[in-house]
């Protein structure tokens, strides 16, 4: 972090925290491929934080925070609270609570499993959210529906097929055999699950359709979605 930056956030913690704190030092903390992350050690104490670019969408640390909260309510797992987030010129930026790295006992995987599993059991009477947010550095949306096939379709692949439309990434589709991808989508997905998708995408895929790859079917672009997508 350059010391422009590292000054604000020590302005931003004092009034945070309602007394004077002075930044240390900073640390960079590998993993993921979006957000730049540092340990910030201060007088008050260690917080983590991360930032990234605002052209990602100026509520994409509001949402990550949101997000935090949900999973910190069904009191299962430990989950960094999040303190606060903001801008800093073309930076946007989200402070959290450090968790420091432990040493791993033998009944960790255990109780991790057991936290997993309860925070799984915190149900919703839809499957959705009441707001939107983000999966990575994509915009996702996330209406609810009570029925998971429908959600996933319209909220998840749909999404994910009218974005590949926009971008022109739909030239790979050739290299992709034709009766493999109907077999391996069918294997995913029953042909049962499909109507409710192919009534709000079907117009306006198979409008693309005639103009880009007239000779394949929608169950054919969506099984390419599911190649691009499927580990």
């Amino acid at each position: 972090m350059n010391l422009a930056f590292t000054a604000h956030l020590q302005e931003k913690l004092s009034a945070f925290l309602e007394q004077p704190v002075f930044i240390s030092a900073t640390e960079p903390i590998a993993g993921g491929d979006i957000n730049h992350s540092f340990l910030v050690k201060t007088s008050a104490g260690n917080y983590f934080i991360k930032h990234n670019s605002v052209l990602y969408g100026l509520d994409f640390f509001e949402k990550e925070a949101k997000g935090l909260e949900l999973l910190a309510s069904a009191n299962a797992l430990p989950v960094p609270k999040p303190l606060f987030h903001g801008q800093f010129h073309q930076q946007l930026y989200l402070v959290l609570e450090y968790f420091s790295k432990g040493e791993t006992s033998t009944s960790f995987w255990h109780k991790f499993g057991e936290g997993l599993a309860a925070l799984h059991r915190k149900t919703w009477k839809e499957f959705g959210l009441d707001h939107d947010n983000y999966i990575g550095s994509l915009h996702q949306t996330n209406q609810p529906s009570f029925e998971w096939s429908a959600f996933y379709f319209h909220q998840r692949i749909g999404k994910l097929i009218m974005a590949s439309f926009k971008r022109g990434n739909w030239n790979h589709i050739t290299s992709i055999g034709r009766k493999g991808c109907q077999e391996n989508f069918l294997q995913y997905f029953p042909g049962s699950l499909l109507p409710s998708f192919m009534a709000t995408f079907g117009q306006e895929i198979s409008a693309l359709n005639q103009t880009v790859y007239p000779s394949f079917t929608i169950l054919q672009y969506l099984t390419v979605i599911v190649k691009w997508t499927w580990p």
